[in-house]
């Protein structure tokens, strides 16, 4: 474990602010996983807080605990587990009727500890439900979450005043990412996921005559 221990005074050319981490980064020096605003130095110190203040402690690059490496593979391990239990990336193939419907199920996968979304592929349903009862080792290396997605309506919200008339398609489905977000194992849902127009009657892929009815 490496510890920069910060100098007295820096420049402020050589201090960066402001800087945010949603986990799986740093640990304090007790290790405990940090999660929140921090800053650096150009030599390499990084410490909590947006800014240098009295109450910030030293941070240091995240790992596991040793006992914690050994009970998740205990875990793995002690379980018998189908041959070739492998999750196949599936887009989705939409058809006029779910236009009709106005809204989809998306099933996506994203690796434990991947805080970054560069691990998350759409998988189809029947995966989904295959492997999210945890009864193979690809299970335990993913999370998965359904989600709901508007393909049709206006573009935007419609508000009357402060009143919301109607959800528009890129509104809902924006709130929809922001939500599943929140939920733990998904918070680089918000940074994988930034087209919400995907799928829908907006988007250039979808073909013209489904534009045209909806």
């Amino acid at each position: 474990m490496t510890v920069y221990k910060k100098r007295i005074y820096y420049p402020e050319s050589q201090i960066i602010t402001g800087l945010t981490t949603d986990g799986g980064e740093f640990m304090t020096l007790d290790n405990i996983e940090y999660i929140g605003a921090y800053h650096k130095y150009s030599d390499g110190a990084i410490y909590t807080g947006g800014s240098y203040t009295s109450n910030s402690k030293p941070l240091v690059k995240y790992r596991l605990n040793e006992p914690e490496v050994s009970l998740l593979y205990d875990k793995i391990a002690q379980r018998e587990f189908p041959k070739k239990a492998l999750l196949v990336p599936k887009q989705p193939t939409l058809t006029e009727d779910d236009y009709k419907v106005g809204i989809m199920s998306r099933y996506i996968a994203v690796k434990v500890n991947d805080y970054v979304g560069n691990s998350m592929i759409e998988i189809s349903e029947k995966d989904y439900n295959k492997f999210r009862i945890k009864k193979s080792s690809t299970a335990y290396m993913y999370n998965l979450i359904e989600i709901k997605w508007k393909l049709t309506g206006p573009l935007n919200d419609v508000y009357d005043g402060d009143f919301r008339l109607k959800n528009g398609v890129y509104d809902t489905n924006k709130r929809i990412i922001e939500s599943a977000s929140q939920k733990p194992g998904f918070s680089c849902l918000k940074k994988a996921i930034v087209d919400y127009l995907q799928y829908t009657i907006y988007d250039v892929n979808t073909p013209s005559n489904i534009k045209n009815k909806f």
